[in-house]
């Protein structure tokens, strides 16, 4: 489309004696141009950028179920995501609703401490809904029935399955506070194999958080010394071969003369690395073969 500025020639009468109306030409220049403005803006005119509103979080939850409490990870098929509670309850609820699908009560002797003792454990493997409890559950996921119950405190006194388990899908890993490390099978809670994370005599030594990573299995533990001013805590790594449970190296990663024992927070695998860190921020790094302290040549 093509636009003609009017001038003064074209204005009829008046308009043409641009002394007798000063500034016409102007004016109908600037109407001309309003006019152009407003036909490119369309006709409500120029709009104002305007920000994204924020979504409430509200607004993103699909279902809530306040009564089921929990301080471990959940866990969770396409069927239902389930959650151990610390009062040793465990709950199924449909993930698409959040409606209860069943709750199974863990029940332990009377000379058990369940009032201080909780698990941490979850997962699915070979088709059950895996739960680390003070013992090993294997829960029929469907209806919470309890398929198999792994009870190391049976042989080790006061012994417990301890923070987080890990699974390759058809065995479970899992520590405790006596320093052993377990492999329990999936579909029947049979234990395939038992060992230490050290080969020194012990105090009180708790294995944290197994991770396993091409056909070993790695863990931090926790070693205390006395209490008190005497207290003297010793944090420290240690691989198993998955298969067989062989110890294959362990490593003291710090000493730590102080009143309070400090715990590790696991390890985490990142190529050729393992890496541990505790609550006071101090962290290392060992080659996942042989446990040496890694460093640069060992890329």
């Amino acid at each position: 489309m093509q636009f003609s500025v009017p001038v003064a020639r074209d204005l009829p009468g008046p308009a043409r004696n641009a002394r007798s109306r000063p500034g016409s030409v102007a004016q109908c220049v600037a109407l001309w141009l309003t006019a152009v403005f407003l036909m490119a803006c369309g006709r409500e005119g120029p709009t104002t950028p305007t920000s994204p509103s924020r979504l409430a979080p509200e607004s993103l939850i699909v279902w809530r179920d306040s009564a089921v409490n929990s301080d471990a990870r959940p866990t969770s098929d396409p069927h239902a995501a389930y959650f151990l509670a610390g009062n040793h309850k465990v709950y199924a609820l449909a993930k698409t609703s959040g409606a209860l699908l069943w709750t199974t009560v863990l029940t332990y002797p009377s000379d058990t401490d369940v009032s201080f003792h909780s698990g941490y454990g979850t997962a699915i493997a070979a088709g059950l809904l895996i739960i680390g409890d003070i013992d090993v559950f294997g829960i029929d996921p469907q209806t919470g029935t309890i398929r198999w119950r792994f009870a190391p405190r049976t042989t080790f006194p006061q012994e417990r399955e301890f923070q987080r388990l890990t699974t390759d899908g058809t065995t479970i890993y899992v520590g405790g506070v006596w320093g052993n490390v377990y492999a329990v099978d999936a579909a029947t809670g049979a234990q395939k194999w038992i060992s230490h994370v050290t080969t020194l005599p012990d105090s009180f030594v708790r294995v944290f958080n197994p991770v396993i990573d091409d056909h070993a299995v790695y863990v931090s533990f926790s070693d205390d010394h006395d209490t008190g001013k005497n207290a003297n805590t010793e944090i420290g790594a240690a691989a198993f071969d998955a298969a067989t449970g062989r110890l294959l190296w362990w490593r003291i990663l710090t000493r730590n003369p102080a009143k309070q024992p400090i715990e590790p927070q696991g390890v985490a695998i990142t190529g050729t690395r393992v890496l541990t860190v505790d609550r006071s921020a101090i962290s290392s790094a060992w080659t996942k073969r042989r446990g040496q302290p890694w460093t640069r040549r060992h890329r």
